[in-house]
């Protein structure tokens, strides 16, 4: 067997949850919909596998192609490899990081070619990379920065539906993230996980202030207290704190930065991102951390849809040390009003979900839902563009405690862009540097 082609295409699905379309906020940045490549690599026995990442990442796989096509799609290790060291030259991978390379297009890459190898097979791939180590795989229900009541409801919303475990965003300012520390935990009671990510917002010393105050309200972890990156910072929160540190970043992207973790004694646990490597490698990059006794889960984007989704349950199931309750963002991606692009979206039950035990991934794309997203996306892409920067529904990130005022951490959400129109001022801007931060 023999590889083709490789084909790309980007689609849009809008996020939502419980009902209605709902953005995702971060104190970073706003997501109002998933914005997706999907990679397609056919053969020449006709069979076709299907793989998934962030958007754009056509011009990221078309030099790639030559280094796939005419391979023998079972040659998974050689051809990441490959790929690996073909962003090396052109990017300066080295010991720095991955992520930046290829947008996780080698994660996509790699999903397609094991959607191959199991369609061959006729065997679901958790079954080819070492078999099932659980029944189910526990989630951790994503939560986006939100005014403490909104976090709360949301929150209630989830354990409603059966989730036992929370991350809720964080990293606003440190008065808005305690009141949503007291107000979720209020609202859920003691026997439900919160976790918060700070996504690298604060100083050493403001993060250990805030962790401090937090740990009252018995927060299960912090993900990224501070940035990553910067691992001896890192390290010293952990040293000052009860509370679980969870590394996700930067330094938890290869084998070397795990090392790295594990000789600083810098966290408890590590989230790592298929999307980087494919199954084989994050499966060695979990072994490493388990040799220095760091516990694993894997990390959501959010914005994942039902073919990453799929290749994460695969991961778990088959991954002895994922024991820790994993992030998902799928419950953005597939409640009404918006739809997932697969025939039979995942369910939640309890706040798990099964693996697919259908071939290769076991996902099959449903041919309306996938041109519609494909549609939206060629056709309205300005309306759904993600915003980086300050944006008017996340209040000050001032980091002072003792400055009180009502619009430092309550504000006014604006129009979802779904309902037309953009959402802050008349028609999008056409240049993206203007779209980022004009009127804020």
């Amino acid at each position: 067997m023999k590889v083709t082609n490789v084909r790309v295409v980007n689609i849009c699905v809008p996020h939502s949850a419980f009902g209605e379309f709902q953005p995702l906020t971060m104190w970073f940045m706003v997501r109002y919909a998933a914005l997706r490549s999907i990679v397609f690599i056919d053969t020449d026995e006709c069979i076709t596998g299907i793989g998934e990442c962030h958007a754009d990442a056509t011009e990221t796989i078309e030099p790639l192609k030559r280094r796939i096509i005419g391979e023998d799609p079972y040659n998974t290790n050689a051809i990441l490899r490959r790929i690996e060291k073909f962003g090396g030259i052109l990017y300066g991978h080295g010991h720095i990081g991955y992520f930046p390379i290829l947008k996780g297009a080698a994660g996509a890459i790699d999903m397609a070619l094991w959607d191959i190898i199991g369609k061959d097979c006729d065997k679901p791939i958790y079954k080819m990379i070492g078999g099932k180590c659980r029944p189910r795989v526990e989630t951790r229900a994503f939560i986006c920065a939100l005014p403490p009541r909104e976090q709360a409801a949301m929150a209630v919303k989830c354990v409603e539906a059966g989730w036992k475990a929370l991350k809720i965003k964080a990293g606003i300012n440190p008065e808005h993230d305690l009141a949503c520390a007291k107000a979720v935990r209020e609202a859920v009671g003691d026997h439900i996980e919160i976790g918060f990510d700070y996504n690298g917002r604060y100083t050493t010393n403001m993060a250990l202030r805030l962790i401090k105050k937090m740990e009252r309200y018995d927060p299960s972890h912090i993900e990224e207290p501070v940035d990553s990156f910067n691992i001896d910072a890192l390290a010293r929160v952990r040293r000052k704190v009860d509370t679980p540190i969870l590394c996700c970043g930067r330094s938890s992207w290869h084998k070397e930065s795990i090392l790295r973790l594990i000789e600083r004694d810098a966290c408890d646990a590590v989230n790592l991102y298929l999307g980087q490597h494919g199954f084989l490698e994050t499966q060695r990059i979990a072994a490493v951390a388990e040799a220095g006794g760091l516990v694993v889960s894997v990390h959501s984007g959010p914005g994942e849809l039902g073919i990453f989704t799929a290749a994460q349950l695969h991961l778990i199931t088959a991954t002895p040390n994922f024991t820790w309750v994993s992030d998902t963002g799928y419950l953005y991606s597939n409640q009404p009003p918006s739809r997932d692009i697969i025939t039979k979206p995942f369910k939640y039950e309890n706040g798990t979900m099964m693996v697919p035990e259908g071939p290769g991934l076991g996902v099959e794309i449903e041919e309306e839902s996938f041109e519609e997203a494909r549609r939206r996306y060629e056709t309205e892409l300005d309306r759904w563009q993600h915003i980086r920067g300050p944006d008017a529904r996340v209040p000050s990130t001032q980091d002072m405690y003792f400055y009180d005022y009502p619009e430092k951490y309550e504000w006014q959400a604006n129009e979802w862009p779904f309902k037309g129109g953009w959402p802050y001022t008349g028609s999008p801007p056409k240049d993206k540097r203007e779209r980022t931060y004009r009127g804020w």
